[in-house]
């Protein structure tokens, strides 16, 4: 008898800690992990790890600040949304899956 061990079920998302979520077009979060520790992933609330569409959009919280600031309050989309933004790699390190936004 006793608890069940617990195992990794390979979700690495699980080390990201969000700081920002809207209804609307998905959240922010900060990997707690080592390996990634600090970068800022976008994650959308229909993203799939498994299909490799989490990018890395900072590669700090005062990145992220910075240029979210710098983009300003009246745009009409965030900064990673726009058509020339080229984002930093993969929140999931060795992703097979990781489709790139922008020109790399």
């Amino acid at each position: 008898m006793g608890a069940e061990k617990y195992e990794d079920q390979g979700d690495y998302m699980c080390n990201y800690l969000e700081f920002g979520s809207s209804c609307f077009d998905g959240g922010l979060g900060i990997c707690a992990d080592d390996a990634m520790f600090g970068k800022i992933a976008y994650i959308t609330f229909d993203a799939n790890s498994e299909r490799g569409d989490v990018p890395i959009v900072a590669n700090s919280f005062t990145e992220w600040l910075e240029r979210t600031l710098d983009h300003g309050p009246d745009a009409d989309c965030f900064y990673w949304q726009k058509s020339d933004f080229v984002d930093l790699g993969s929140a999931i390190p060795n992703d097979p899956s990781y489709r790139p936004i922008g020109k790399v």
